[in-house]
């Protein structure tokens, strides 16, 4: 795979030695620091996080991927216009961004649309016990 290069061609590199912005004109080198290191244990746990599923379940690989993205959205304050899937009963947020396929979500109510695992048990489970 390519390095990412931004519109004027630079591209980034985290080496262990210090961080290098490269383009075609010019090379910069700067020490490694905290902020380095940091960027690299950020990376390495969002490689964790993806890897953290059932590669033969898409629910798994779903969680996984909006774990992974809310992740580093939280650690590098990114704003996103609120893409997480809410609850259709109770509005709290899901494990599900909304560009998920519904095939791949767990609690999805078609004609109803998603919820939490808590609305969907209290409303669904037919294993929980009745109230009076």
């Amino acid at each position: 795979m390519d390095k990412y290069k931004n519109k004027d061609g630079i591209s980034l590199n985290y080496a262990t030695n210090g961080v290098n912005i490269e383009n075609s004109d010019k090379k910069i080198n700067y020490n490694p620091n905290v902020h380095t290191e940091l960027i690299q244990e950020i990376i390495s746990e969002s490689i964790k996080i993806l890897g953290m599923c059932d590669k033969n379940c898409k629910i798994s690989m779903g969680i996984a991927m909006s774990n992974t993205k809310k992740f580093l959205r939280t650690n590098f304050d990114i704003e996103v216009v609120s893409i997480i899937e809410l609850c259709v009963l109770c509005n709290k947020d899901t494990p599900y961004d909304k560009d998920v396929d519904i095939d791949q979500r767990q609690h999805y109510v078609e004609g109803s649309g998603q919820m939490c695992e808590e609305c969907w048990t209290k409303t669904y489970d037919i294993n929980r016990p009745l109230q009076s």
